[in-house]
């Protein structure tokens, strides 16, 4: 989980997460950066809303574009390291100008000895002009971890702007 400073000095931790409403997540103002919160009942939905609510932050508008798919296919050791791969990959598309997803379709997710792999495909635009409210350069692993609680599971993961 992240960690901020309380005006001592002193490090503290965010206040507890307490749901994300009816869209899966929330967004939380932090120094230079936006902490990104999202919860769902499961895993493939928990990635679906981490990745909306990181475009929630990216605020892109699609001048004009035709509707194209971008599949994805990710692996890394854990699930954590997994949503920050997914995350990043995400991210790289929509300020590369590839595609500004409007549907997201988990397809596979999976753990096993050999670590976790996602397979995905994003359906949208490949704008012709595109701006953003902010520009976000990525998404960093400290601190990403995905926690399993009584409501189901749950992220916090920082978008670097």
């Amino acid at each position: 989980m992240p960690k901020a400073l309380n005006g001592t000095g002193r490090v503290k931790r965010p206040a507890p997460f307490k749901g994300a409403g009816k869209a899966g997540f929330a967004l939380a103002p932090h120094t230079a950066d936006i902490i990104v919160k999202a919860s769902a009942s499961g895993y493939r939905p928990l990635f679906r809303r981490a990745a909306r609510g990181l475009l929630a932050v990216f605020g892109a508008k699609a001048a004009a574009g035709k509707t194209c798919e971008v599949r994805l296919n990710l692996q890394s050791p854990d699930l954590d390291a997994l949503l920050g791969a997914w995350l990043n990959e995400t991210a790289y598309l929509v300020s590369s100008g590839k595609i500004i997803p409007s549907k997201i379709n988990i397809e596979e997710l999976c753990l096993n000895r050999d670590g976790a792999k996602l397979m995905a495909s994003l359906r949208g635009i490949k704008p012709s002009g595109l701006s953003f409210r902010r520009e976000v350069k990525g998404v960093p692993l400290h601190g990403l971890a995905i926690k399993r609680g009584k409501n189901g599971l749950s992220v916090w993961f920082i978008a670097d702007i």
